[in-house]
């Protein structure tokens, strides 16, 4: 067990900075002043790429099963971010950006699926 937790905390750092370097890359903050948030975007698409990709590969025996704490509920559970998704797309509504919040919405859903989808298929 402390192992796991280990692995998720290490994880999670590295998720935690990448997740900021891309805010910071691609100038967020999310919907302040009701800018679409690609930040957000693309780190939940990338990571839903990601996971597939990695649920894919950890379905073969040949992985070890502790990448998943690393990988998946570490490093991709602080890189992506549906809190933020949530609160950036209520920002959007208040202050009435309905297209924008409504193509945040359709892109982050049918994106990361695809997203998810694609990394699925590539690992098997």
């Amino acid at each position: 067990m402390l192992r796991e937790l280990l692995l998720v905390g290490a994880g999670g750092a590295v998720g935690a900075v990448l997740r900021h370097l891309v805010t910071v890359l691609v100038g967020g903050p999310g919907a302040a002043g009701g800018a679409f948030p690609f930040a957000t975007l693309i780190v939940n698409v990338a990571g839903s790429f990601v996971l597939g990709l990695v649920a894919a590969l950890l379905s073969r025996e040949a992985v070890d099963p502790m990448h998943k704490h690393l990988v998946a509920a570490g490093l991709l559970g602080a890189l992506t971010t549906f809190s933020t998704f949530g609160v950036e797309t209520v920002q959007l509504l208040e202050q009435e950006h309905l297209g924008k919040a409504a193509g945040s919405v359709l892109a982050n859903v049918a994106l990361a699926l695809a997203a998810a989808w694609c990394g699925l298929r590539i690992g098997r």
